[in-house]
């Protein structure tokens, strides 16, 4: 036989479920919400007010070339200047310094 400290326990589990379920719901539906909404503004980060995609290609690096040279050589208009263009490369390309070589591949972007 159950006690009734238990029975009076699980009516209260059983009144409080309900409230449990609502709530595991709404913490639900609150982080695909969120998410959704990192997903999207990071989708938008990527694309120029004029409408035009961010895409990215891979060069290889020349004898004599410096990421200055490459990005006045690759850079467009969705860039307001050439060492903002540098940084974004670097960043893609998880390089802490200017320091290329030859030979070698990186990711630069283009729109």
């Amino acid at each position: 036989m159950i006690s009734r400290k238990k029975r009076i326990r699980m009516m209260h589990i059983y009144q409080m479920f309900p409230l449990y379920f609502l709530t595991f719901f709404l913490i639900l539906c609150f982080a695909l919400a969120l998410s959704g909404r990192l997903a999207s503004a990071s989708a938008t980060r990527d694309a120029d007010p004029g409408g035009l995609q961010k895409r990215y290609t891979s060069i290889e690096i020349q004898p004599g070339d410096s990421l200055w040279s490459i990005a006045s050589g690759h850079m467009s208009a969705g860039y307001g200047s050439v060492q903002e263009y540098i940084e974004d490369i670097k960043a893609l390309n998880n390089m802490k310094d200017d320091e290329i070589h030859s030979g070698h591949f990186i990711i630069i972007p283009y729109y």
